[in-house]
């Protein structure tokens, strides 16, 4: 610490020495105005650096680095912190474009000018904003890129810092510039902290909404990894799809839409943003990918059930043949697994090398309530067959395990026990596993429904008791939406149509809804 502190302070007795000797030969009068520019820009023996050493000898050391050999006594100014010296500089001629001649990957680099010095140093040393304005009015070329082929404007809104990115544009900078990635001000823009700030300022100078990278992503990609509000990355997304932007363009690397990547982040509102601009929720990407695989991929329960609400495909199948069902046994997601079947996974479905869902549980025991679900689903299957005699591939698989074996055919049992149980004329406990939430809703228009459900005790089948419980509990929910849409549709139209009419209004507008978790 002692060491850090006696080298600062020798630092800054060399920076005010250097001030110091800089005002006596400027404003001496030895040397005319033209004399002073051209020693400032000389790197020989006539250079102002020579000069400062002849007058101020403790400074040799400090000035004549070998590291600046071939350099201007700008480039040291400025590496150095020593900005009070370098204004001086500037002002009396130094060349603000002037290019780095050493290459030093640790500090400084032959592509670069002083400016991209200056904006290398600020977050640590924000004070140097005065002389990055000034070398800005002597001429500073906003534009030039660095070895990373990164402009001012660029590094600016990385950074962060929307103070300089308004100036480089208020002084002409290229606000649709591009690093060698085809990354523009605006894209880098959508992943800062300050986007709400910085988005609108480039679009107010012209940002190019429209602009890809050069692997294919568009503004809306981008968003997807934006680390502000969920509400302001929607308004943004919002404003963009309305201008235009496509929701079907594909970045190349991963064939990528903006759906994909919205499911990956785990943003429901976003995902729903889009497909309620027509963004398609089956859309394939590379090796056939699609958002809901995503969303098991993720483990993200909340997206998986965004999508299937909004129309996914649950038996859509991924190059290799897998469905998301495959993907949640191999990972052992009860509740994703849950939330598929439900929504009628078929169990039944094999990848290209022939494994179903169930065939990718591990471990295959009784203790793996995974394995459990899933026999329970392959049981429902095997009573849904129209010939109950046809062998499950899954079967052999099960009989191999005498206690999985024993709980199947358990399961069988009460699957029988709940066909053969009416609690109304029309419905037995098994259509409750059996027909969509909506279909099940527009039985309960029966008046006894309700209370004939309520008589019986579920524990006769205890094994999908709960199931029952949850599907009669969903589709009660969907009635009553049915009966408040109905009720709407007559206050609306002043009760003019037939209620036949409404009833079929209201299917129209709710018979979408079978996999609605309500």
């Amino acid at each position: 610490m002692a060491d850090s502190d006696e080298r600062t302070k020798r630092s800054r007795h060399y920076g005010r020495l250097l001030h110091q000797t800089l005002s006596k030969i400027f404003y001496s009068g030895s040397l005319i105005r033209s004399q002073i520019k051209e020693r400032i820009r000389a790197t020989d023996h006539n250079s102002i650096t020579k000069l400062v050493v002849e007058l101020e000898p403790d400074l040799r050391t400090t000035l004549l680095d070998k590291f600046f050999e071939n350099n201007t006594l700008l480039w040291l100014a400025v590496t150095r912190h020593y900005y009070d010296s370098a204004e001086l500089l500037v002002r009396f001629g130094a060349d603000v474009n002037e290019v780095c001649i050493r290459r030093d990957s640790g500090m400084i680099d032959r592509e670069y000018r002083i400016l991209h010095l200056l904006l290398s140093q600020h977050r640590h040393y924000p004070e140097n904003e005065q002389l990055i304005r000034l070398i800005i009015d002597y001429g500073a070329d906003l534009n030039v890129k660095t070895f990373g082929d990164a402009s001012a404007l660029l590094v600016a809104v990385d950074e962060g810092w929307i103070n300089l990115a308004e100036l480089f544009l208020e002084k002409g900078a290229d606000v649709n510039i591009t690093n060698d990635e085809g990354v523009t001000p605006l894209h880098a823009a959508l992943v800062v902290k300050n986007a709400d700030k910085m988005v609108p300022l480039l679009i107010k100078y012209g940002a190019d909404i429209f602009a890809k990278n050069t692997g294919g992503a568009n503004v809306l990609h981008y968003l997807t990894e934006a680390i502000i509000d969920t509400k302001q990355i929607c308004d943004l997304a919002k404003t963009f799809i309305e201008k235009g932007v496509s929701l079907d363009d594909i970045e190349h690397k991963g064939q990528h839409q903006p759906i994909h990547q919205a499911a990956a982040r785990g943003t429901c509102e976003l995902v729903n943003l889009y497909l309620d601009y027509g963004a398609n929720v089956n859309a394939q990407a590379i090796n056939g990918k699609f958002p809901l695989l995503i969303a098991c991929n993720r483990e993200n329960p909340a997206m998986l059930e965004t999508l299937l609400q909004r129309g996914a495909n649950v038996n859509m199948k991924n190059e290799d043949g897998y469905t998301a069902l495959h993907l949640c046994c191999q990972i052992s997601n009860e509740q994703m697994m849950s939330i598929l079947l439900s929504a009628g996974a078929d169990v039944l479905l094999e990848e290209s090398s022939g494994k179903t869902p169930f065939a990718s549980l591990y471990p295959q025991n009784i203790e793996n309530p995974s394995i459990r679900l899933m026999l329970k689903a392959l049981a429902l299957k095997k009573a849904c067959l129209t010939q109950s005699s046809i062998k499950l591939k899954d079967e052999r698989i099960i009989k191999e395990n005498l206690i999985l074996w024993n709980y199947y055919q358990d399961c069988i049992a009460y699957i029988s026990r709940m066909k053969l149980t009416r609690f109304t004329q029309s419905c037995s406990f098994l259509e409750f596993l059996r027909k969509s939430h909506y279909q099940i809703a527009t039985l309960m228009r029966d008046s006894n429904f309700e209370a004939n459900f309520g008589l019986y005790d579920l524990n006769g089948f205890s094994m999908y008791a709960e199931d029952v419980l949850r599907g009669f509990k969903r589709a009660q929910n969907l009635y009553h939406k049915m009966i408040e849409q109905e009720d709407l549709i007559n206050e609306a139209f002043d009760h003019i149509f037939p209620h036949m009419v409404v009833r079929q209004i209201a299917a129209y507008l709710l018979n979408d809804c079978t996999h609605l978790n309500v």
